[in-house]
């Protein structure tokens, strides 16, 4: 006969099952829950039920003896919840106890009734932000969505991925736009992600981005936000729905995958063209073309607001003049000095960029450089040799210093700009003392403010290049503005720590390893938290760890840093990028110095053209004598005879820039050098007069090239070039 005895309690347990009182206990529970929103759950009274989904009940309350309204979420199951839904239950619950932002609702208790997790949070009696929009002038529709955007980057820094933003989960009220209902939201570092989620698709389709569709959900990131902000936006600014479907979800899908939303301009004409773009950048259907964090698209917004040019819109001169223009009311003279200094700038470029690349890249170039320039938006792209274009930034500093005396902050951006190009262009003495006076006007104008800290973060970084130790202190001045006046998980918190730990392995003395690396690495961690997935930011961090470990002759680590950067540039189809050809740079040189000169090579093939591309023939003088040493090294005489031929040809470009006295002696000698093929011996006769014309400085720098090449010449056994050029160098001995 069986054992008909009931199984002890952990028996049950044991095998899944709970003892008979619990299961009755939970079932009880259960039955009166669907029975309390007419009257209560626990502590709270119920005034209605505002929402019911697939996993929960969201009912407006109030607690006995506090007057305000609440939202009281429970599971809709109760106390027969899947496993899978309390645990996504408990993951909504983790995030947004982590949250604490004016725009985001808050959570205010977390309550155990009848065997039962309830939450109160705060009720938010407002309408869908769409809804609210309708009769919003674009001013403060944009007020708002900076708020949701400020929401929703506040999640990102800390880890939170929301995947399902749309009108019904943004609420205002009188006290503007709340971000709500965080349950199917991501966790960037997964721990506690439910796994139910990370396959299936997540989100609303309409609200969705392509990526999401596509799945699986685990694969989506920060970007996926960027793009429902950048559908919200669109539809604030229109009154409609982005995409017209027949309200069915496989045209939903089938939109959000191949159809671009029109312009808001073309039914708001009070949008300007620049919005235009900011929202066309969010909706891009590649991740990769969007803006890469929500802290990007709220820094163009505010050079939407700024009348500065927004990084969104392809440049143009015409665009960018108009722009700043508007910008900086000026004096109409000035206007005017100012434009034409412009049309001189991209009119002396062009000549230039058409001597030495391809026609059909000329205006690009240009405008390149008049967005640079400019527009405060970065580095040159044009061949850094034109004495020329040297001469128009002090020619504009000069301009600036006669007609700006009166406008202390435009001249503060001119200084600015002018210093930044020269840094980009690696000039870095130059770049000083153009940065020093945009930080002196900014200081007395603005007082410590960002303004202060973005101008002594690029002067810190060209005094740091210059072996300046005072590079240490402007670093940690800017460091503690932004400490401040910022989050601490803000980004440009990160790039003031990254450019200080530089600051402080590269300059100071004694070298201060220790205290870099922290920097470093606080650094690399914001990053990481900012802007889930790769980035530039995230790269030139990691590129500056790689360089760290190789002045600490850390050879491999230095290389997995180097690498680790350029692969994520390269990820980002960011090869033309001026950080991609320093990175290369770098990497070349720690190549060289670990002895693996075929490996160099390799690096050193990509390297040359992209440097010359970005920087022009002068700043790939380095890479061809590195790759005169490699073929040296591996005995490939040939190719290192014509390496050092290269490498004298581009020493004189460089040269040309350093010294612009001596610009047209060098001119005609790299000519002179240019007509003479490698081959052959050196034409010593014609160009000695040339190099004894030279000042000491560029002198010297010509006859260490020629040195080397002699060295070459002997050791393949081509004596009568080497002693050609030996007559050279001891000629210009005695001048």
């Amino acid at each position: 006969m069986p054992d008909e005895r009931p199984l002890p309690a952990d028996d049950h347990a044991l095998f899944g099952f709970d003892d008979e009182n619990a299961w009755l206990r939970r079932f009880r529970a259960a039955a009166m829950s669907e029975n309390q929103p007419a009257g209560r759950i626990g502590p709270y009274e119920i005034l209605g039920e505002i929402d019911r989904g697939g996993q929960g009940v969201v009912y407006r309350a109030r607690r006995r003896g506090i007057a305000r309204d609440v939202a009281v979420k429970r599971l809709r199951a109760g106390a027969f919840a899947t496993d899978d839904a309390r645990r996504r239950f408990e993951r909504e619950i983790d995030i947004a106890s982590t949250l604490a932002h004016p725009h985001i609702v808050r959570l205010f208790t977390i309550d155990e009734i009848d065997d039962q997790t309830v939450i109160a949070m705060e009720w938010i009696d407002g309408v869908p932000i769409t809804d609210w929009a309708r009769d919003r002038t674009v001013d403060e529709v944009l007020d708002a969505f900076r708020r949701v955007a400020d929401a929703v980057h506040h999640a990102h820094l800390r880890g939170v991925i929301h995947r399902d933003l749309k009108p019904s989960n943004i609420l205002v009220d009188g006290d503007g736009p709340h971000v709500l209902d965080f349950g199917l939201a991501k966790l960037v570092d997964g721990a506690r992600d439910d796994d139910t989620l990370t396959e299936a698709f997540v989100g609303t389709p309409a609200w969705a981005a392509p990526e999401q569709i596509a799945g699986p959900a685990a694969s989506v990131d920060a970007r996926a936000d960027i793009h429902a902000l950048g559908l919200l936006l669109h539809h604030m600014l229109t009154g409609a729905a982005p995409y017209a479907t027949d309200g069915t979800l496989a045209a939903a899908i089938d939109a959000v995958r191949t159809v671009t939303p029109g312009r808001p301009s073309a039914s708001n004409p009070a949008v300007a063209r620049d919005l235009d773009a900011i929202v066309g950048r969010c909706l891009a259907k590649a991740p990769a073309d969007r803006y890469q964090s929500v802290a990007a698209l709220v820094d163009d917004l505010d050079r939407l607001a700024d009348g500065r040019p927004v990084l969104a819109r392809p440049p143009s001169p015409a665009y960018l003049l108009r722009t700043l223009m508007r910008r900086h009311r000026i004096a109409a003279g000035a206007v005017v000095a100012f434009v034409l200094l412009a049309v001189v700038f991209a009119s002396v470029l062009a000549i230039f960029i058409e001597r030495t690349i391809d026609s059909q890249r000329v205006t690009a170039q240009v405008n390149r450089f008049m967005h640079e320039s400019f527009a405060v938006a970065g580095p040159s792209r044009e061949g850094g040799g034109d004495t020329t274009v040297l001469r128009m930034l002090d020619a504009a500093a000069r301009r600036a210093d006669a007609e700006l005396a009166d406008e202390p902050r435009v001249a503060a951006e001119v200084y600015f700009t002018i210093g930044s190009t020269y840094r980009r262009l690696w000039l870095y003495r130059e770049a000083i003392p153009h940065l020093e006076r945009a930080a002196a006007l900014t200081r007395a104008v603005s007082g410590d403010d960002e303004r202060l800290a973005r101008i002594l973060v690029v002067l810190g970084t060209a005094l740091a290049n210059s072996s300046r130790p005072d590079a240490v202190d402007v670093h940690r001045e800017a460091l503690a503005i932004r400490l401040a006046h910022l989050d601490a998980d803000d980004p440009r918190v990160a790039e003031a720590k990254m450019r200080l730990g530089y600051a402080l392995y590269h300059v100071a003395r004694p070298r201060q390893f220790d205290e870099a690396e922290r920097h470093l690495l606080d650094a690399l961690a914001t990053y990481r938290r900012a802007s889930p997935g790769p980035h530039r930011d995230l790269a030139s961090c990691l590129h500056n760890l790689g360089y760290m470990r190789l002045c600490q002759r850390r050879g491999a680590d230095a290389e997995t840093l180097y690498r680790a950067a350029l692969d994520m540039l390269a990820d980002l189809d960011l090869r033309d990028d001026p950080f991609y050809a320093e990175c290369l740079h770098g990497y070349t040189g720690l190549l060289m110095g670990l002895g693996r000169h075929e490996d160099a090579l390799v690096a050193l093939d990509e390297a040359i053209p992209i440097v010359r591309d970005v920087y022009g023939d002068g700043w790939v003088a380095t890479l061809h004598r590195r790759a005169a040493a490699a073929h040296d090294a591996l005995g490939h005489f040939p190719e290192a005879v014509i390496a050092h031929r290269l490498a004298f040809l581009t020493t004189c470009a460089m040269l040309a820039v350093e010294h612009p006295d001596d610009d047209r002696t060098l001119d005609r000698l790299r000519r002179l050098v240019a007509e003479s093929p490698p081959a052959r011996p050196f034409p010593a006769h014609d160009a000695l007069p040339l190099l004894r014309a030279l000042a000491d400085a560029p002198r010297t720098s010509l006859v260490q090239v020629l040195r080397r090449d002699a060295s070459t010449r002997t050791r393949m056994g081509d004596e009568p070039a080497a002693d050609a050029l030996r007559r050279v160098i001891d000629a210009l001995r005695e001048t």
